[in-house]
């Protein structure tokens, strides 16, 4: 995990079949929990274990990231945290070791996807 702003935080998967000795660089999913930006959360354990899994199926890498909701919050800072996690995410030197940036996805979920 990585805490960007006392409200911006990002949980960063990395599949366990990466060899750090290997030069070859994996792609990455910037993956966004469902809810409409009013519900969900990088923490919660559904998102967790669906993220394991996808990560060790995909061969990527995965960065998801947590920030304010609305209502409590203007939209527009909703868009201001995203963006701020999605270009700090970059600078993570965990993940400029693995990451290939020429390779990056965007994704999500539907809450009722993940109901079992």
């Amino acid at each position: 995990m990585i805490t960007i702003s006392s409200h911006v935080s990002a949980r960063l998967y990395l599949p366990k079949n990466t060899n750090v000795f290997c030069n070859v660089k994996i792609p990455v999913l910037v993956f966004y929990d469902g809810g409409g930006l009013v519900i969900g959360s990088a923490f919660f354990n559904d998102i967790h274990y669906f993220l394991n899994h996808l990560v060790f199926k995909s061969n990527v890498i995965c960065v998801s990231l947590e920030y304010r909701l609305a209502p409590e919050n203007d939209l527009s800072i909703l868009y201001e945290d995203v963006g701020l996690a999605s270009n700090a995410s970059y600078k993570e030197s965990w993940l400029t070791s693995y990451a290939d940036f020429n390779r990056v996805f965007i994704g999500g979920e539907i809450f009722s996807l993940l109901q079992k």
